[in-house]
């Protein structure tokens, strides 16, 4: 007799637990890269908060599948792009969706790509650029600009190869 009224409880206590994710889908993000990914950043879609990112794994092949969940009823196209935006001044990023054209949308457990930009310019770019300002300048006394010039290449080397 006493472990009815306990099973009469725990019952709609277990089905109320079962239900607080009903809205929540889990779609994969695979990625080349886990760079400006972040456990807890948000995902938006034209502007608004769809969800947010779980968890970051890296598989063994040395690719990244993260599991994003999304918390809102939309509807994502399965050709979709997801890439890494910067949202703030202070370099706060999140995920932005783009949302495609096909007619069939992910389901639970679907696999997104993110889109890496490209950047703007290549390494050799940049040299040349440099090698042009050098050769252009002609001062009465170029040391002091060729030295700061050689300074703020190497930074911008150093920069480009943290990428």
């Amino acid at each position: 007799m006493r472990r009815k009224p306990a099973l009469l409880f725990s019952l709609p206590l277990l089905f109320l637990l079962t239900s607080c994710d009903a809205g929540e889908k889990t779609v994969y993000l695979q990625s080349e890269t886990a760079h400006q990914l972040k456990e807890g950043m948000s995902v938006y879609a034209s502007g608004i908060e769809i969800g947010y990112l779980d968890k970051i794994n890296l598989q063994p092949d040395l690719t990244v599948v993260s599991e994003l969940k999304i918390i809102l009823d939309v509807n994502i196209s399965r050709d979709a792009q997801m890439a890494s935006q910067t949202i703030s001044l202070l370099g706060e990023t999140a995920l932005e969706l783009s949302n495609g054209n096909a007619a069939d949308y992910l389901r639970e457990g679907d696999t997104l790509l993110l889109v890496h930009p490209r950047r703007m310019f290549a390494d050799s770019t940049i040299r040349n650029l440099f090698q042009y300002i050098r050769e252009g300048l002609r001062p009465e006394s170029p040391e002091p600009l060729l030295r700061k010039l050689d300074s703020v290449e190497q930074k911008l080397d150093s920069l480009l190869q943290r990428q």
